[in-house]
């Protein structure tokens, strides 16, 4: 979970870029009601097996900087939360049936904003509800704002990206002792699975490209009944979700351990693509740099006609992907506190796919890597 001193820090930063309050051209409060701010600005996260899981919670932030939880009687106050005030909604008693439970929840919203005389009001556009939107004068979109506080990321979300990696390592070490001939690829996700909840004691998403043959070729997927076959790769990039928050990493084996030359070649090339993408890294680096820098790799086989296809990485942390996008056209520029992944790949009928993948905390010289699981095709 995310430190909740953080999170009110956070919350003054936006209040910092928004600037609600009284004057005419500012909006009055600034109202978030997705998920991921959720747990950015007030440490609300409901565990993902649970009834509670992405279930209506609003936080409406004051000009003075206090925010209101609004949450119904199933979540309740939720504990260690950094909000200064919560307001609970009686959903369902189990007496009567229940209602709508978002509608619930925003219908009180809308009455405690007409109540506080709260005409204009900052928010997530896409994603405000019917019942608050009407009860407005003006809207604001924050989004931009947000997506600016979130690319540096505070030490507790560090920690949070961390522990998310760390899920993604013990699946990767799993991969070689589950990975064989005979096997369908949901049958290896279902192993890794079971690995990786018991090792970590917690509820968690798995999310991943688990692809291998010609699926491997197409560059990845989820996994399917696919039969595991000798000779063929299979691409392993693990981006799981714990308490919110991501890592995302990748490897590619071969399935029986006995990599072909021409399997051996491309994924020598996709290592030297990522070290050269790393010597890269550095606050101030323009990102389209670092995809050049891989790109670059593969482009001197120019013969074979190889090139880097997709993205050469992105941001990590509450969403995927999330901006700076390791892009040829971006004109962004790393900084100082961002969490980015590097993933080269290659992919040709001769050999099957390759993709290899790590996280990074930009430092302003360098990096710090986050990952650290074995790269290797066997």
């Amino acid at each position: 979970m995310l430190d909740r001193e953080a999170c009110r820090r956070r919350i003054q930063r936006l209040c910092d870029l928004v600037g609600p309050g009284s004057q005419p051209d500012r909006p009055q409060a600034i109202l978030l009601c997705r998920p991921e701010h959720l747990l950015y600005f007030a440490n609300v996260s409901p565990l993902p097996t649970t009834l509670n899981y992405r279930a209506p919670c609003f936080l409406l932030i004051h000009a003075t900087g206090s925010s209101t939880l609004f949450t119904d009687n199933w979540i309740g106050p939720p504990p260690d939360n950094a909000a200064d005030e919560v307001v609970v909604t009686e959903w369902y008693n189990m007496k009567k049936p229940a209602s709508l439970r978002a509608q619930a929840v925003a219908e009180v919203v809308a009455e405690h904003l007409e109540r506080l005389g709260l005409r204009s009001i900052a928010g997530e556009a896409g994603a405000m509800p019917a019942p608050m939107a009407a009860k407005l004068q003006a809207f604001v979109d924050v989004n931009p704002d947000l997506l600016k506080l979130r690319e540096i990321k505070d030490e507790d979300e560090v920690r949070a990206i961390q522990a998310a990696v760390q899920v993604a390592e013990i699946a990767q070490e799993a991969c070689r002792q589950f990975v064989r001939p005979g096997l369908r690829e949901i049958e290896v996700y279902a192993h890794l699975l079971e690995r990786v909840t018991s090792g970590i004691g917690q509820p968690f998403q798995m999310l991943c490209d688990l692809a291998s043959g010609e699926r491997s070729t197409a560059g990845g997927g989820s996994p399917t009944d696919r039969i595991l076959k000798k000779g063929e790769l299979i691409i392993l990039d693990f981006f799981p979700i714990l308490q919110g928050y991501r890592g995302d990493i990748a490897n590619t084996l071969a399935v029986d351990g006995c990599p072909t030359p021409a399997q051996e070649e491309a994924f020598g090339l996709v290592l030297e693509a990522l070290q050269a993408g790393e010597q890269r890294l550095g606050a101030g680096v323009p990102v389209s740099d670092v995809f050049y820098a891989m790109d670059g790799v593969f482009r001197r086989h120019a013969s074979k006609g190889w090139s880097l296809i997709h993205h050469g990485g992105h941001g990590l942390g509450l969403e995927h992907p999330e901006p700076p996008h390791i892009v040829p056209e971006s004109d962004r520029k790393l900084a100082e506190g961002m969490v980015i992944t590097l993933e080269p790949g290659l992919y040709h009928d001769s050999f099957g796919g390759v993709r290899l993948e790590n996280d990074y905390l930009i430092a302003k010289s360098g990096f710090v890597k986050l990952s650290n699981h074995h790269l290797g095709l066997k």
